[in-house]
């Protein structure tokens, strides 16, 4: 396993036990440039170039190591460099302040550009005890470039590391199929989720008629620990991107430990080459309103880290009942979600059931929840006691679907955000996936499964591998019969997932399927023998016109699953296998780049995988260096 070589970053001991200058990016420290909005939130409005000791030509670089205590947003035109060997760290959320977290806006830019021997790291600032970081204090995440932390809490399964700041978000001019006017004119520009109306209004604005903008560069970054948003009720993702045209260059990005989503795209048009996303509470790849863009060499990992249903104590500050729903603000009531289960002490039910039997209702905030009582007769009589809940579903991490895909948003619970035409149609074409689920570990299902395609989506997925995943519920490969209510254009028979299967504008080729489900196309398909899922995977034509080269039940010869064990995480096929021409199909786009093999990495013995060095599954030492182990 491959280790970064800090030597050249360390500097004078400063700010009690780290070994870093650590720069605050405020004000204070970069007048003139960083601006105190007035509402909690700064912005930077003009360039501003974050350095490391080594660094040349950062003209207000300190020694590699900044701290986001609140929201930031570039804007104004400016640009935000980050040097190779930077490490960002923002802040968590506590009573009184919102997580740190960075939003490049549209009329900003982001020059972040590491190497495999120097990544740019954004990770948590909290100190051991998961509070927010203050001189002196030693950094949970210590040496996030040598040992970054592990997902769970090693001594409390029940506690994910995920949630810790905020994230990363990245908007621009590129057209996305909305039906929110945000700009008071043009349907198709609207307003990126995990932020709050008001006062960040107009810096939280995406889309727009650009498919070739430009947001700057984002390269070699790894964001981990992520996911708190600052709107109640919202989310945020390890990266998210609404509106980022072509012209912007994503590649090399690894997201680890997210609370919600890997990485989600709200429409446009940029390409991304070589993510990793691994530990996403949610899902790993989100895509969402007429996104029309490439993705390559994506490695998608779910979770199987966590232990059985497990409680957690909640101290009450004060309550409301109405109408058989009790509103709880507690002391701290973050993690919670819809459908979790209540019993409930020390708040004073009626005698017939004094201990309360609820289940989640809403989740207003990370302080706030509601829950609905079992039966209807209890009466609610006192205001503060402890509320013991016990979690609805495995403790730890656990992924919803490693792919989820929207067409777009035209369904009530999005306000049936759609523009008038429904246009730009969701068009993606993705080659070279591996989708790995957790058959193996304490924690063995998804909530979801390996893809599902809904709500108009339609695109391609090329030369795939798809491993190590059980049965679902809610079906392990799902495609929708979900329409919208916007005309149909562009030769679409229909905006529906699985009439566009049998239209040829949704199309799955060069792809295999092995340990995943029962190991039957039968079983993998959500409706069996019957579906459209089963004539994509026996390559029905009649059906599925687009179908060819899928293969079920063929061992792809991947030789290492765990994701615990040192080198246990072994993701190359046999170039036996995956390098067979019979299982691949003809690249497209001068996008990708044409390689001779199936799944995210080249079938090589000694060849290092892209991940090395600087992901921080690789750091760990679970994910290997090359298939033959360590280099």
């Amino acid at each position: 396993m491959t280790k970064k070589n800090l030597l050249t970053l360390f500097c004078a001991a400063v700010a009690g036990t780290s070994a870093y200058a650590i720069t605050v990016v405020n004000p204070t420290n970069f007048p003139g440039t960083v601006v105190d909005v007035g509402d909690g939130t700064y912005n930077i409005e003009a360039d501003l170039s974050l350095g490391t000791s080594a660094s040349s030509g950062s003209w207000d670089s300190t020694d590699g190591e900044y701290i986001l205590d609140r929201a930031v947003f570039v804007t104004n035109g400016a640009t935000l460099s980050l040097d190779a060997g930077v490490l960002v760290r923002g802040q968590p959320r506590d009573a009184t302040n919102q997580p740190g977290t960075l939003c490049v806006t549209k009329d900003g830019f982001i020059d972040a550009e590491g190497t495999a021997a120097d990544p740019i790291i954004f990770t948590t600032a909290a100190d051991t005890s998961l509070g927010r970081w203050e001189s002196g204090d030693t950094f949970l995440d210590s040496d996030p470039f040598n040992s970054p932390l592990p997902p769970l809490d090693p001594t409390d399964e029940s506690v994910a590391y995920v949630n810790l700041w905020g994230a990363v978000t990245i908007l621009g001019n590129a057209p996305c199929n909305a039906g929110y006017a945000a700009d008071g004119v043009t349907p198709g520009i609207d307003f990126i989720e995990g932020y709050q109306l008001g006062t960040q209004t107009e810096r939280i604005i995406y889309g727009g008629q650009r498919p070739f903008d430009n947001s700057g560069i984002f390269s070699y970054v790894s964001i981990r620990h992520s996911g708190d948003a600052l709107a109640i009720g919202k989310e945020q993702q390890g990266l998210t991107l609404g509106g980022v045209g072509a012209g912007t260059r994503l590649e090399y990005i690894d997201i680890y430990c997210s609370g919600d989503d890997g990485i989600e795209i709200f429409g446009g048009t940029v390409g991304l080459k070589n993510i990793m996303l691994s530990y996403f509470d949610d899902d790993g790849l989100d895509l969402d309103q007429g996104y029309t863009g490439y993705v390559q060499f994506a490695f998608i990992l779910g979770s199987s880290l966590g232990g059985p249903d497990g409680t957690n104590t909640v101290t009450v500050a004060s309550s409301a009942r109405s109408g058989g729903v009790v509103t709880v603000t507690s002391a701290y009531a973050d993690g919670l979600s819809i459908g979790d289960t209540f019993t409930v002490s020390g708040i004073g039910f009626s005698s017939d059931d004094p201990n309360g039997t609820f289940t989640v209702a809403s989740v207003i905030d990370s302080l706030t929840f509601t829950y609905a009582d079992a039966g209807a007769d209890e009466t609610f009589t006192a205001s503060t006691g402890t509320v013991t809940y016990t979690q609805s579903g495995e403790t730890g991490l656990g992924a919803d679907w490693l792919g989820e895909w929207d067409g777009e948003d035209d369904i009530p619970e999005d306000d049936n955000n759609i523009s008038p035409t429904g246009q730009p149609f969701a068009n993606p074409t993705l080659y070279n996936v591996t989708f790995m689920g957790p058959r193996d570990g304490t924690r063995q299902t998804l909530t979801g499964g390996v893809i599902r395609a809904r709500q108009g989506f339609g695109g391609n997925v090329f030369n795939s591998i798809m491993v190590n995943t059980p049965a679902a519920v809610s079906g392990v490969f799902r495609i929708d019969t979900s329409t919208s209510t916007a005309p149909v254009d562009f030769g679409y028979a229909s905006t529906s997932p699985e009439d566009q299967v049998a239209a040829g504008t949704l199309n799955f080729a060069g792809t295999l399927w092995y340990n995943v489900a029962a190991n039957t196309a039968a079983s993998i398909a959500k409706d069996g023998a019957s579906s459209v899922e089963y004539a994509v995977l026996t390559n029905n034509t009649v059906m599925a016109p687009g179908a060819e080269k899928n293969f079920v039940g063929t061992n792809p010869q991947i030789t290492g699953v765990s994701q615990t064990a040192p080198n246990g995480l072994n993701p190359v096929p046999s170039p036996v296998i995956a390098g067979s021409a019979s299982r691949r199909v003809a690249y497209g786009a001068t996008f990708f780049d044409e390689v001779s093999y199936i799944g995210a990495f080249a079938p090589s013995q000694t060849a290092a995988l892209w991940t090395t060095g600087w992901t921080a599954m690789n750091l760990r030492g679970i994910l290997v260096d090359s298939r033959g182990g360590d280099l």
